[in-house]
Protein backbone atom coordinates (compact mmCIF):
# COMPACT_ATOMS: atom_id res chain seq x y z
CA UNK A 1 0.00 0.00 0.00
CA UNK A 2 2.84 2.36 1.19
CA UNK A 3 4.65 1.43 -2.68
CA UNK A 4 1.39 2.54 -4.47
CA UNK A 5 0.93 5.60 -2.26
CA UNK A 6 4.50 6.87 -3.22
CA UNK A 7 4.07 5.32 -6.84
CA UNK A 8 1.11 8.00 -6.79
CA UNK A 9 2.87 10.92 -5.59
CA UNK A 10 5.33 10.59 -7.81
CA UNK A 11 3.26 10.78 -10.45
CA UNK A 12 1.25 13.51 -9.25
CA UNK A 13 4.71 15.54 -8.53
CA UNK A 14 5.53 14.52 -12.11
CA UNK A 15 2.37 16.32 -13.19
CA UNK A 16 2.88 19.46 -11.24
CA UNK A 17 6.47 20.16 -12.37
CA UNK A 18 5.45 19.14 -15.92
CA UNK A 19 1.99 21.34 -15.67
CA UNK A 20 4.25 24.08 -14.15
CA UNK A 21 6.84 24.03 -17.34
CA UNK A 22 3.78 24.03 -19.78
CA UNK A 23 2.65 27.23 -18.43
CA UNK A 24 5.79 28.55 -17.82
CA UNK A 25 6.21 27.50 -21.77
CA UNK A 26 3.00 29.12 -22.61
CA UNK A 27 3.55 32.34 -20.66
CA UNK A 28 6.98 32.24 -22.73
CA UNK A 29 5.48 31.78 -25.78
CA UNK A 30 2.68 34.88 -24.94
CA UNK A 31 5.69 36.93 -24.18
CA UNK A 32 7.47 35.65 -27.39
CA UNK A 33 4.54 36.68 -29.77
CA UNK A 34 3.78 40.06 -27.74
CA UNK A 35 7.11 41.01 -28.49
CA UNK A 36 6.94 39.70 -32.08
CA UNK A 37 3.61 42.37 -32.92
CA UNK A 38 5.89 44.79 -31.23
CA UNK A 39 8.81 44.00 -33.15
CA UNK A 40 6.74 43.78 -36.65
CA UNK A 41 5.25 47.49 -35.47
CA UNK A 42 8.58 48.39 -34.92
CA UNK A 43 9.67 47.23 -38.52
CA UNK A 44 6.78 48.43 -40.06
CA UNK A 45 7.53 52.26 -38.42
CA UNK A 46 11.48 51.95 -39.34
CA UNK A 47 10.25 51.25 -43.02
CA UNK A 48 7.48 53.70 -43.28
CA UNK A 49 10.41 56.07 -41.96
CA UNK A 50 12.56 55.59 -44.61
CA UNK A 51 10.05 55.45 -47.40
CA UNK A 52 9.23 59.04 -46.53
CA UNK A 53 13.04 59.98 -46.13
CA UNK A 54 13.64 58.22 -49.65
CA UNK A 55 10.57 60.45 -50.73
CA UNK A 56 11.40 63.43 -49.58
CA UNK A 57 15.43 64.27 -48.73
CA UNK A 58 16.67 61.49 -50.98
CA UNK A 59 14.59 62.82 -53.85
CA UNK A 60 14.88 66.23 -53.18
CA UNK A 61 19.06 65.56 -53.10
CA UNK A 62 18.85 63.79 -56.59
CA UNK A 63 16.43 66.40 -58.04
CA UNK A 64 19.09 69.41 -57.43
CA UNK A 65 22.21 66.88 -58.23
CA UNK A 66 20.22 66.89 -61.86
CA UNK A 67 19.58 70.56 -62.01
CA UNK A 68 23.05 71.67 -60.50
CA UNK A 69 24.58 69.20 -63.35
CA UNK A 70 22.76 70.80 -66.26
CA UNK A 71 23.51 73.95 -65.18
CA UNK A 72 27.03 73.58 -65.09
CA UNK A 73 26.76 71.60 -68.63
CA UNK A 74 25.20 74.39 -69.54
CA UNK A 75 28.02 76.73 -68.46
CA UNK A 76 30.97 74.10 -70.13
CA UNK A 77 28.97 74.38 -73.29
CA UNK A 78 29.00 78.65 -73.37
CA UNK A 79 32.61 78.54 -72.20
CA UNK A 80 33.34 76.10 -75.34
CA UNK A 81 31.49 78.98 -77.21
CA UNK A 82 32.93 81.75 -75.62
CA UNK A 83 29.81 83.17 -74.72
CA UNK A 84 29.03 85.54 -71.65
CA UNK A 85 28.67 83.70 -68.51
CA UNK A 86 25.40 83.79 -66.72
CA UNK A 87 25.10 81.52 -63.88
CA UNK A 88 21.80 82.72 -62.94
CA UNK A 89 20.23 82.26 -66.28
CA UNK A 90 21.85 78.70 -67.00
CA UNK A 91 20.25 77.59 -63.41
CA UNK A 92 16.84 79.48 -64.90
CA UNK A 93 17.31 76.86 -67.92
CA UNK A 94 18.25 73.82 -66.23
CA UNK A 95 15.39 74.63 -63.36
CA UNK A 96 12.90 74.89 -66.01
CA UNK A 97 13.97 71.83 -67.57
CA UNK A 98 13.42 70.01 -64.67
CA UNK A 99 10.12 71.44 -63.54
CA UNK A 100 8.81 70.90 -67.12
CA UNK A 101 9.75 67.24 -67.46
CA UNK A 102 8.13 66.28 -64.07
CA UNK A 103 4.73 67.13 -65.51
CA UNK A 104 5.37 64.16 -68.08
CA UNK A 105 5.81 60.44 -67.41
CA UNK A 106 8.53 59.52 -70.21
CA UNK A 107 10.50 62.96 -70.39
CA UNK A 108 13.84 63.13 -68.93
CA UNK A 109 15.09 66.43 -68.47
CA UNK A 110 18.79 65.20 -69.77
CA UNK A 111 17.06 64.33 -72.54
CA UNK A 112 15.32 67.71 -73.25
CA UNK A 113 18.84 69.26 -72.60
CA UNK A 114 20.69 67.33 -75.15
CA UNK A 115 18.06 68.67 -77.70
CA UNK A 116 18.77 71.90 -76.15
CA UNK A 117 22.45 71.25 -76.73
CA UNK A 118 21.71 70.29 -80.33
CA UNK A 119 19.22 73.15 -81.45
CA UNK A 120 20.59 76.20 -79.64
CA UNK A 121 23.70 75.12 -77.51
CA UNK A 122 21.57 76.75 -74.67
CA UNK A 123 21.19 79.86 -75.98
CA UNK A 124 17.69 81.32 -76.10
CA UNK A 125 18.35 84.57 -78.24
CA UNK A 126 18.83 82.22 -81.73
CA UNK A 127 16.63 81.78 -84.69
CA UNK A 128 17.19 79.72 -87.65
CA UNK A 129 17.47 80.28 -91.22
CA UNK A 130 13.98 78.63 -91.39
CA UNK A 131 12.49 80.49 -88.65
CA UNK A 132 12.73 78.24 -86.01
CA UNK A 133 13.34 79.84 -82.61
CA UNK A 134 14.56 79.97 -79.06
CA UNK A 135 16.60 77.11 -77.33
CA UNK A 136 14.32 74.61 -78.49
CA UNK A 137 13.70 76.03 -82.05
CA UNK A 138 10.26 75.88 -82.52
CA UNK A 139 8.61 77.15 -85.53
CA UNK A 140 6.03 79.32 -85.60
CA UNK A 141 3.38 77.22 -86.93
CA UNK A 142 4.08 74.36 -84.51
CA UNK A 143 4.48 77.01 -81.60
CA UNK A 144 0.89 78.39 -82.51
CA UNK A 145 -0.37 74.92 -82.17
CA UNK A 146 1.33 74.40 -79.16
CA UNK A 147 -0.14 77.58 -77.83
CA UNK A 148 -3.74 76.12 -77.82
CA UNK A 149 -2.89 73.26 -75.24
CA UNK A 150 -2.32 75.97 -72.40
CA UNK A 151 -4.94 78.11 -74.26
CA UNK A 152 -2.64 80.63 -75.16
CA UNK A 153 -2.71 83.18 -77.53
CA UNK A 154 0.27 83.07 -79.88
CA UNK A 155 2.24 85.45 -80.41
CA UNK A 156 6.41 85.56 -81.53
CA UNK A 157 7.58 87.45 -78.59
CA UNK A 158 6.14 84.85 -76.66
CA UNK A 159 7.62 82.11 -77.95
CA UNK A 160 10.83 84.27 -77.61
CA UNK A 161 10.43 83.67 -73.43
CA UNK A 162 12.68 81.38 -72.52
CA UNK A 163 10.00 79.38 -69.69
CA UNK A 164 7.32 79.44 -72.84
CA UNK A 165 9.87 77.96 -75.66
CA UNK A 166 10.97 75.13 -73.28
CA UNK A 167 7.16 74.52 -71.65
CA UNK A 168 6.10 74.40 -75.50
CA UNK A 169 8.93 72.33 -76.69
CA UNK A 170 8.76 69.79 -73.68
CA UNK A 171 4.67 69.35 -74.64
CA UNK A 172 5.47 69.02 -78.55
CA UNK A 173 8.11 66.02 -77.78
CA UNK A 174 4.95 64.65 -75.24
CA UNK A 175 2.62 64.54 -77.72
CA UNK A 176 5.23 62.97 -80.12
CA UNK A 177 5.74 60.26 -77.18
CA UNK A 178 2.16 59.23 -77.07
CA UNK A 179 2.57 58.67 -80.83
CA UNK A 180 5.66 56.80 -80.70
CA UNK A 181 6.82 55.88 -77.65
CA UNK A 182 10.46 55.46 -78.44
CA UNK A 183 13.13 58.52 -78.59
CA UNK A 184 14.91 58.14 -81.75
CA UNK A 185 10.96 58.37 -83.43
CA UNK A 186 10.21 61.69 -81.62
CA UNK A 187 13.73 63.06 -82.50
CA UNK A 188 12.98 62.12 -85.87
CA UNK A 189 9.80 63.46 -86.00
CA UNK A 190 10.77 66.62 -83.82
CA UNK A 191 13.33 67.27 -86.35
CA UNK A 192 11.62 66.37 -89.90
CA UNK A 193 8.14 65.63 -89.29
CA UNK A 194 6.16 62.75 -89.40
CA UNK A 195 7.25 61.37 -92.78
CA UNK A 196 10.57 61.51 -91.62
CA UNK A 197 9.77 59.38 -88.24
CA UNK A 198 8.32 57.20 -90.54
CA UNK A 199 10.93 57.09 -92.73
CA UNK A 200 13.19 56.49 -90.15
CA UNK A 201 11.85 53.73 -88.78
CA UNK A 202 11.16 51.89 -91.86
CA UNK A 203 14.63 52.89 -92.81
CA UNK A 204 13.37 54.33 -96.27
CA UNK A 205 15.88 55.77 -98.61
CA UNK A 206 13.57 58.84 -98.59
CA UNK A 207 15.21 59.43 -95.00
CA UNK A 208 16.43 63.32 -95.08
CA UNK A 209 20.47 62.85 -94.45
CA UNK A 210 19.67 65.90 -92.11
CA UNK A 211 17.50 63.76 -89.67
CA UNK A 212 19.50 60.39 -90.50
CA UNK A 213 22.53 62.06 -88.47
CA UNK A 214 19.80 64.33 -85.87
CA UNK A 215 18.95 61.37 -84.23
CA UNK A 216 21.97 59.59 -83.31
CA UNK A 217 23.75 62.43 -82.45
CA UNK A 218 21.21 63.74 -80.00
CA UNK A 219 20.57 59.84 -78.51
CA UNK A 220 24.94 59.89 -77.77
CA UNK A 221 24.79 63.29 -76.65
CA UNK A 222 21.64 62.05 -73.88
CA UNK A 223 23.63 58.64 -73.20
CA UNK A 224 26.73 60.76 -72.39
CA UNK A 225 24.89 63.06 -70.05
CA UNK A 226 23.38 59.93 -68.09
CA UNK A 227 26.72 58.27 -67.60
CA UNK A 228 28.51 62.01 -66.80
CA UNK A 229 25.94 62.41 -64.10
CA UNK A 230 26.83 59.47 -62.19
CA UNK A 231 30.21 60.79 -60.93
CA UNK A 232 29.04 64.14 -60.67
CA UNK A 233 29.49 65.42 -56.93
CA UNK A 234 27.36 68.58 -55.96
CA UNK A 235 29.86 69.40 -53.70
CA UNK A 236 32.33 69.80 -56.77
CA UNK A 237 29.61 71.75 -58.87
CA UNK A 238 31.13 75.12 -60.90
CA UNK A 239 31.22 78.38 -59.04
CA UNK A 240 30.77 81.66 -60.48
CA UNK A 241 33.75 83.55 -61.63
CA UNK A 242 35.51 86.23 -58.98
CA UNK A 243 36.51 89.51 -60.06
Amino acid sequence: MKRIVKIVSVILLIMVVAGIQLSSLYFQDKKFKEMKIVQDKQLYKHLETNQFLLSTLDWSTVRQKKILFMRDEIINQWKKNKIELNYEKAFTIAETNMNESEKYLHIDPLFLLAIQWQESRFMDTVQSYMGAMGLMQLMPPTAHLLCGFFHMSYCDSIVWRMDVNIMLGTKLIDVLYSNYQRYDLVLAAYNGGSYQAHYFKTKDKKLHSETKAYVPLILDKYKNYKNSIKTYKINNKLLPLKG
